[in-house]
């Protein structure tokens, strides 16, 4: 009798998993991304955003009009608090995104006429997912460096412009950041 409760806890199980996995293939609950068919075998880098917005689910606005030109060979820095957007626009870049309004030009191409190979086989972007593990912010950092000071940690923290943010949490620097540092932005981890 056990074994066959156990055959059909598994059955469930399975069920479970096939359904996730086939809303994904048939495109019933995730949007599917979507290219141009326009190629360009050599992408020589010039980028242009003309009145960008873009905004997550959540209705709150990411990015308002963001209009920029970088030019092939520019050095460019996009500097802000953590949240600001800075990695919503490299992802937009890449079109892991769509934007919502406006328009991302590359080589004066709209991004949305070019297709997966031109975007993702000319451009790279190195991500910012460190591990964080389910403990403290301070004992994140104590895995790092063992005898990890005080001030060294704070003076770190305020480097990153993460000070302001870790004391408005409950317990500030003794916070627990959850498994893969769930409560923190991509920035901030």
């Amino acid at each position: 009798m056990a074994i066959i409760a156990d055959l059909m806890e598994l059955s469930k199980e399975f069920n479970v998993s096939c359904n996730r996995v086939f809303e994904i293939i048939d495109n019933s609950k995730f949007e599917k991304e979507k290219f141009g068919k326009k190629h360009i075998d050599n992408i020589n880098c010039n980028f242009e955003s003309e009145n960008v917005s873009f905004e997550y689910n959540y209705n709150n606005k990411v990015l308002d009009n963001l209009n920029f030109k970088i030019n092939s060979g520019d050095m460019v820095a996009f500097v802000g608090k953590s949240g600001a957007g800075k990695t919503t626009i490299f992802n937009l870049l890449c079109k892991m995104y769509s934007v919502k309004s406006g328009r991302i030009l590359i080589d004066g191409q709209n991004i949305n006429e070019l297709d997966e190979d031109s975007i993702r086989g000319n451009i790279t972007i190195i991500s910012q997912n460190p591990y964080i593990f389910n403990l403290s912010i301070r004992d994140n950092f104590k895995l790092v460096k063992a005898d990890l000071t005080e001030d060294e940690m704070k003076d770190a923290c305020k480097i990153a412009c993460l000070d302001e943010f870790i004391n408005t949490l409950p317990d500030k620097y003794d916070t627990v950041v959850e498994e893969g540092g769930v409560i923190l932005l991509g920035g901030q981890k």
